[in-house]
């Protein structure tokens, strides 16, 4: 007899084949909240004191477990570095998923489908700047910890193509390689930047931010724009 938990367990582990395997699933409920845990003290510690300083010690301290139960889910520092990456672009994959359906934008200019999706992409990358800027420099030594987050980009751009696929404007142009794709990458590139950059040298509000790389998007795949009431966009924790 199937338990009703093992559903959701088959697709947490089909998203994790989907991008690689660095969460291993725990066999029960203790050792999940323990692991989650240590990804959500680790996570903490990075912003409060920064990826080098903090320790494996403080980091299972805080957690209430010992350090063998730390390294009994993780190899080290950047193991759990790269877990909180894999973790951070399952949610975003999840969010993409839910936010780029071709029947939510049905009827509706292809800017407005720019200027919606630039909305949460910087909340979303604003939200994890400092993740994203250790990621970043870990991917220096070892590009493993990247291939989350290129994942998360192909994925983006993937349903992004085939919602434009439906919007007449735009569907010539709805290519891998194409103008859609570059200027998704060009964006994504500009929100990278913004993460490893004194955030005096980029001052303005996320949802500024948003408008202001939508409008250059827009120009740039010379279409007639439509406004959007960043308001009306989901909130990212």
């Amino acid at each position: 007899m199937t338990k009703s938990g093992d559903s959701t367990d088959d697709s947490q582990r089909a998203g994790r084949r989907r991008l690689g395997v660095v969460l291993k699933p725990a066999a029960q409920a203790r050792s999940r909240n323990k692991l989650e845990r240590l990804l959500e003290v680790g996570h903490d510690m990075m912003i409060e004191v920064g990826f080098d300083r903090m320790r494996v010690v403080d980091i299972a301290e805080r957690a209430g477990c010992s350090t063998g139960a730390f390294y009994q889910r993780f190899a080290d520092k950047e193991a759990l570095l790269e877990a909180l990456a894999q973790r951070f672009a399952e949610r975003a994959w999840t969010l993409l998923d839910t936010m780029l359906l071709p029947e939510r934008f049905a009827g509706q200019p292809f800017a407005l489908v720019v200027r919606r999706m630039l909305v949460v992409m910087v909340r979303l990358a604003s939200a994890n700047a400092i993740l994203l800027r250790e990621v970043m420099r870990a991917s220096l030594r070892d590009m493993g910890t990247w291939t989350y987050f290129s994942s998360m980009r192909d994925h983006l751009i993937d349903r992004l193509l085939t919602v434009a696929s439906d919007h007449p404007e735009v569907a010539g142009r709805a290519q891998k390689g194409g103008p859609i794709d570059l200027a998704v990458q060009i964006m994504l590139s500009s929100l990278i930047s913004r993460s490893l950059a004194d955030p005096r040298i980029m001052g303005m509000s996320d949802d500024d931010l948003a408008a202001e790389l939508a409008t250059v998007m827009i120009r740039y795949l010379q279409l007639e724009d439509a406004p959007w009431d960043p308001s009306l966009s989901p909130p990212i924790d």
